[in-house]
């Protein structure tokens, strides 16, 4: 059977009773297989059992319990080896798995299906489908802010659709500009890149629209103060990766990364962000934690 013969089947509303070996095309990419599978159990209008073996219906003794000839036994392992004189025996079965035994291969193969690998475009393409209110910028977007993980983007998409389509635009913005969310691209570390490096464009984000992300004003001013005193160590003390305990490309980035910058600016760095460090632990500075950002920001960027 191929994939596109079980396609037709289920359009049909058919569902074959014989074995079915799908072979995923990469390492944990099981979203088109377990799409098949629920449709299969759609149309079936049946369940699941998940199995360790595909013998085992008939050597279970949660066979006399359970209904395996009325629902589909699902074997997920990532390497499908188990022997068999006849593999049409085997009904009602679905195995999930990485790649096929070269030997059993030779003797399933009526039963094989090749999943394909998705392509960058199916998947953008899929977000717009779902969601027609998206165009290609924001379904990009979400395709790499997921790491075009299909089972993520499915669960942002259904927030998204829980609104009116006249709403779904403006909740989708939202979601994507939300610096509490681990979709939003700017970390942290992010953050401090950004200071570091002075990248205006990044900074710029971070004052439209993470003004109100949880970052810990103490975390933020200790990170400053440790790429400070690495960039003052690696590029002026003289010392070598083994004295400073790091590796040598982790040097050549703070090299790298702070090329340019003067011992005097990186020393003024270390004594305001330590004066900060000292204040902020001693609660001296009564202010709240977006303000305090700001303020560290800004004077970091004037010096």
């Amino acid at each position: 059977m191929t994939l596109i013969e079980l396609k037709k089947g289920i359009t049909e509303g058919r569902a074959p009773e014989d074995l079915i070996i799908f072979v995923l095309p990469k390492k944990g990419n099981t979203f088109l297989a377990d799409s098949y599978i629920a449709e299969l159990c759609r149309v079936k209008n049946c369940n699941t059992i998940p199995i360790e073996s595909i013998y085992e219906p008939f050597t279970s003794a949660l066979a006399m319990i359970l209904d395996y000839e009325s629902n589909l036994a699902v074997l997920k392992t990532e390497t499908f080896e188990e022997p068999s004189e006849d593999y049409s025996q085997f009904k009602n079965t679905i195995v999930v798995c990485e790649k096929v035994d070269k030997e059993v291969k030779a003797a399933a193969k009526d039963f094989i299906i090749e999943i394909p690998d998705l392509k960058d475009w199916h998947i953008i393409d899929f977000i717009k489908q779902k969601c027609s209110v998206l165009d290609d910028v924001d379904a990009t977007w979400l395709y790499t802010a997921t790491g075009g993980d299909l089972n993520r983007i499915i669960q942002e998409l259904d927030k998204v659709l829980l609104f009116p389509q006249s709403q779904q635009k403006e909740v989708f913005i939202d979601i994507k500009y939300d610096p509490c969310s681990d979709l939003h691209p700017q970390s942290i570390f992010d953050l401090v890149k950004a200071v570091s490096k002075r990248n205006k464009p990044a900074l710029l984000e971070y004052f439209c629209f993470g003004k109100h992300a949880d970052y810990d004003p103490i975390a933020l001013v200790n990170i400053l103060l440790k790429e400070a005193k690495n960039a003052l160590f690696v590029i002026y003390s003289g010392l070598t990766s083994e004295e400073l305990d790091m590796k040598p490309n982790q040097m050549n980035g703070i090299r790298y990364g702070n090329s340019g910058v003067s011992v005097e600016r990186l020393q003024k760095y270390i004594e305001f962000l330590s004066n900060i460090d000292l204040r902020l632990k001693s609660s001296e500075l009564d202010m709240s934690k977006e303000r305090l950002i700001d303020y560290v920001i800004c004077h970091l960027l004037a010096m």
